[in-house]
């Protein structure tokens, strides 16, 4: 097998005590020392499982708690470290597209225990598609879920990364529901994006469906955090 990062060829590691733990070694796609670059998310905040935690929850999600009136409940697969850094500016920034089944393959396991009625990825702007030749997010979760594309975002704003913390708290609603969306009353829904930082692209999100669609439960699911 050839790894999805470094391109070596390695031999799955087949210790059949791990066989249904996260990565399961008959599907491992990762060599071993780019698997161990990374690092996996073990409790944390129990809203969002930031690692920064204090009695329960962190300082994002306390801040968010006086903000809105109902927390937006996250659930990540990896801590935001180098290894994880690496490979977002890679997939986002140069145009690696190669990436995205790392990225694949870090969310799937973690995903298949949701069942949502519907799995709605965060948008990316027409420009940012035509820079890069994809949408980031929805190539990234595509054949992992059934995505419901129902958002779309105003174009014209800086990417997230390119903001400081302060202005990706400031940064203003940009998404909408698309007119050919149809949400039924009391469904479950998923947001998919791939890093959760402060949690403004989310809340925004969540808060544009809400605003056509009151009456739905609505749960965020992020590769890191």
């Amino acid at each position: 097998m050839r790894c999805l990062m470094c391109d070596s060829k390695f031999l799955p590691e087949m210790d059949f005590r791990k066989i249904f733990s996260l990565f399961n070694d008959l599907n491992q796609k990762l060599c071993h020392s780019c698997q161990g670059k990374f690092s996996y998310v073990v409790g944390g905040c129990s809203n969002c499982q930031s690692p920064r935690v204090e009695n329960g929850l962190c300082r994002d999600c306390r801040a968010w708690q006086k903000a809105e009136k109902i927390l937006l409940k996250n659930t990540a697969v990896c801590y935001y470290n180098q290894a994880f850094h690496d490979l977002s500016v890679a997939y986002k920034r140069y145009g690696d597209y190669q990436m995205k089944e790392v990225l694949k393959y870090l969310a799937s396991p973690a995903l298949k225990n949701f069942d949502a009625d519907y799995y709605i990825p965060i948008p990316t702007t027409q420009s940012h598609i035509k820079k890069r030749g994809y949408d980031t997010i929805s190539e990234v979760f595509d054949g992992l879920v059934p995505l419901s594309p129902f958002l779309s975002k105003v174009d014209g704003q800086k990417s997230q990364g390119e903001k400081n913390r302060q202005e990706r708290l400031q940064t203003p609603q940009t998404f909408y529901i698309k007119t050919s969306a149809t949400i039924k009353t009391g469904s479950k829904i998923l947001l998919l994006d791939d890093i959760y930082t402060t949690g403004r692209t989310l809340y925004h999100a969540r808060n544009a469906i809400f605003t056509a669609y009151p009456n739905v439960k609505i749960e965020s699911f992020t590769i890191s955090r």
